[in-house]
């Protein structure tokens, strides 16, 4: 009965830090945001160089922390692991509290939002987890060989996961521009339904707004254009070549100086531009101020993608993307815990 209960309260813990890696992991660009506030309410700007990779950092260690206690390897190593991170985290919490920061913790990316208290009771609530699955420390056991099986193909199955995530949009997006969400301009006359506006100026700081508004716009973003070398800008001109052919309306739009040959280039915050599309140069397709497609700059659609797409109704082209990208994401996780579990 001891063994059953002190296995269940691992397990619990387990899947919480498991939940709170998979978010983080599958949007790297979003972490480095939430990383990035943590630097700047802790005055420590300095590091903001590196928040992407810490936030990975972090992922990858609530994964093996997941991983070890959900497999039973490396027992008394990951029990204190998890024991010192849940502490940590807990002090992080009461500091959100007593600061009250305009920020969201991140404990779970994007996913759930939760208020400073609401983060502090679950961290406590996982210190408490700790007691009955770990106390005392010494009597936890040796785990058997096939144990370290799964904890090393958990792993390799995460670390894969978390490779491809960096290399493609995030598998599914809770940000305020995901897809299906519609873009409105500040004059707009309809309702917003919540949904934030994303201005847009010209060279001479005439707004322009509405020219993400009119039909099928193929918009090309530079959230860091200081970072796009000559490959980057050809690489973009030949996309938006091929979008003029298909049909679309090809922009670009940048917080700073960027000229991409034969494509009109407007300019949009920063913030607005990281959410809207998470890679740098990468592309979103919109329909009306409808949001249907992203694509990372490093695959570009193609021609024949374009035409297609532009023929398809908008919203059954974001079903069809939408349903294919939730059922990746179910299968990797079924069948991860199924790894976990069976081996």
């Amino acid at each position: 009965m001891i063994s059953f209960i002190r296995r269940l309260f691992a397990d619990i813990i387990g899947l919480v830090f498991f939940f709170s890696a998979i978010t983080k992991l599958m949007d790297p660009v979003g972490t480095g945001l939430i990383v990035d506030s943590y630097l700047d309410n802790m005055s420590l700007d300095f590091l903001r160089p590196l928040s992407k990779w810490l936030g990975e950092l972090l992922a990858l260690a609530e994964s093996a922390v997941s991983i070890g206690l959900l497999t039973g390897a490396f027992r008394k190593f990951f029990a204190w692991l998890a024991t010192a991170m849940t502490v940590f985290f807990t002090g992080i919490s009461i500091w959100l509290v007593i600061a009250n920061p305009d920020m969201d913790c991140g404990c779970f990316g994007e996913a759930i939002p939760l208020t400073h208290m609401q983060t502090l009771i679950k961290n406590v609530f996982l210190c408490v987890c700790c007691i009955p699955a770990f106390v005392p420390y010494s009597k936890l056991g040796k785990p058997r060989v096939h144990r370290y099986v799964a904890f090393w193909i958990g792993m390799g199955v995460i670390i894969f996961f978390a490779v491809v995530s960096l290399l493609q949009q995030p598998i599914v997006e809770f940000s305020e521009f995901a897809p299906s969400h519609t873009i409105v301009t500040d004059n707009s006359t309809e309702d917003t339904w919540g949904y934030p506006t994303l201005p847009v100026w010209d060279g001479n700081g005439n707004d322009v707004s509405d020219v993400v508004l009119d039909g099928n716009v193929a918009v090309i973003s530079f959230y860091h254009p200081e970072e796009a070398d000559k490959d980057d800008i050809i690489r973009a001109a030949s996309f938006a070549q091929d979008a003029f052919n298909a049909g679309y309306n090809a922009i670009v739009l940048s917080c700073g100086e960027i000229d991409v040959p034969g494509v009109g280039c407007y300019r949009a915050d920063y913030k607005k531009l990281i959410t809207l599309n998470r890679d740098n140069g990468g592309v979103t397709l919109l329909y009306d101020g409808y949001i249907v497609r992203k694509r990372n700059s490093n695959h570009y659609f193609s021609y024949e993608q374009l035409q297609e797409m532009i023929s398809t109704d908008a919203v059954e082209s974001y079903i069809e993307s939408a349903t294919r990208h939730t059922l990746t994401l179910q299968g990797f996780i079924l069948i991860f815990l199924a790894i976990l579990i069976l081996v």
